[in-house]
């Protein structure tokens, strides 16, 4: 499979981070490309406006280069940023849901790792998880209805560029994420997601290149969920993480935090 992520010139280390956990985790038939991202001097010299920053117009025309490359291919193609963090099940958990989508019909575009930003469909996924790693298995779902973003990581299939290139907004008024999430949400792609999820972020992604830093926190919560809660994530490897965030929690903040951590709890039975 060909997979090509988007590197600004000045993340050095950022490539580097990705092409070593590429070659970690990743057999060798499956071919990494860099791809020069969009700096902000170069939305200037595009002209592109709208209500976004520079530099989110900018991530979001790196993405639809990309995009626009892949015309006339025939083959799926994996799109990453350079945040992407690939483990030993990766490859062989994207290869087998690619196969099982070929054989159930059309499908455009597959997540093999999502921002989930409903806490009650965060408790669920938990529940899931455990069911599924119980089982040694995954599951493609539905993000149809999902309060959903992320463009970490995304496999396209060919019939999905014409789509994505013919919605391609002339201003960039929602971020690239959210204009893909409309995209589905409308029934002009057809999505899935894999679960428990295939991929996740590396450590660099808490110190986001593109939001601003009133969503650090968010976005740095939302990072720790990812990475405990994907298919080679282990909670333990983050606990002194969560224990740095819950010394700035209020006392009624954690009240309710530990009744919601006993209904996610396996022992919780829903009436």
């Amino acid at each position: 499979m060909k997979c090509i992520f988007i590197n600004l010139d000045a993340a050095s280390d950022r490539r580097a981070a990705v092409e070593r956990n590429f070659l970690t985790f990743v057999p060798s038939d499956w071919h990494l490309e860099r791809f020069r991202a969009v700096d902000v001097a170069g939305v200037t010299d595009r002209k592109v406006c709208g209500a976004l920053s520079p530099k989110e117009i900018a991530c979001a025309l790196s993405h639809m280069d990309v995009i626009r490359q892949q015309q006339g291919t025939a083959e799926p193609c994996l799109i990453l940023e350079d945040d992407v963090l690939f483990g030993p099940h990766s490859c062989g958990t994207m290869r087998d849901s690619i196969a099982f989508l070929e054989a159930q019909g059309e499908w455009d575009i597959l997540f093999p790792d999502l921002c989930i930003a409903q806490i009650g469909m965060m408790a669920d996924l938990l529940a899931l998880r455990r069911i599924l790693m119980a089982q040694g298995r995954s599951r493609l779902l539905d993000p149809r209805g999902l309060a959903f973003s992320s463009a970490t990581s995304y496999i396209l299939h060919p019939r999905a560029v014409t789509k994505i290139l013919g919605a391609e907004p002339t201003q960039w008024n929602v971020p690239y994420d959210l204009f893909l999430r409309q995209l589905v949400q409308e029934g002009r792609l057809r999505a899935r997601y894999i679960f428990p999820f295939a991929l996740s972020l590396e450590e660099t992604s808490n110190v986001s290149t593109i939001q601003p830093g009133s969503y650090a926190r968010t976005g740095y919560i939302w990072y720790l969920f990812r990475r405990m809660i994907w298919r080679d994530g282990n909670f333990e490897d983050h606990l002194s993480e969560i224990e740095d965030l819950m010394q700035t929690l209020s006392a009624e903040t954690l009240a309710h935090a530990h009744l919601w951590a006993a209904m996610a709890d396996p022992s919780f039975r829903p009436k």
